[in-house]
């Protein structure tokens, strides 16, 4: 009954509004309309797919990868609004930057030769603003810690 009745109301305020409700996610990719940035909710988490592509013939590993973003804060006050940005690493800016932008962090991943793979990872803002992405941060190696340990102990000797 409640689940009716908030139906109804929903329904009265689109209608209210005039104008149609996008019902689906916003897709923004390289072949889309992006002139217009995309609106989220404080608390609401943004998921973004990377395509990291390998173009040499040996295995890359990626690991600790996260986005890098900057970060404008909406909240009025008389200072000069103040950009905030998770791409300095010191430990006072990063307590910062994780009280505003939860912030995903992808432990590892491998890129086989002449191959590409997708990573997905997402941010979510705790107070309202304008959020950027900037970028990708990861370490880059040659071989895993799993992989390494894996081919170790098959290396071993019998005795």
């Amino acid at each position: 009954d409640d689940q009716r009745k908030w139906k109804l109301l929903e329904d009265k305020l689109v209608m209210s509004s005039g104008r149609p409700i996008r019902a689906g996610p916003q897709l923004f990719t390289n072949t889309s309309d992006n002139r217009t940035s995309p609106i989220s909710f404080v608390g609401e988490a943004i998921m973004i797919e990377v395509q990291v592509e390998n173009p040499l013939h040996v295995m890359l590993v990626l690991s600790e990868i996260s986005l890098l973003w900057t970060f404008i804060p909406s909240i009025q006050g008389p200072d000069p609004q103040q950009v905030i940005s998770n791409e300095v690493t010191t430990a006072v800016k990063n307590n910062l930057a994780d009280e505003i932008i939860q912030t995903s962090v992808i432990k590892e991943v491998i890129v086989q030769g002449i191959q590409s793979e997708h990573i997905h990872m997402t941010l979510t803002p705790r107070q309202p603003g304008q959020l950027r992405v900037v970028g990708l941060s990861y370490n880059l190696g040659t071989s895993s810690i799993n992989h390494s340990s894996s081919v170790q102990e098959t290396d071993k000797p019998l005795t």
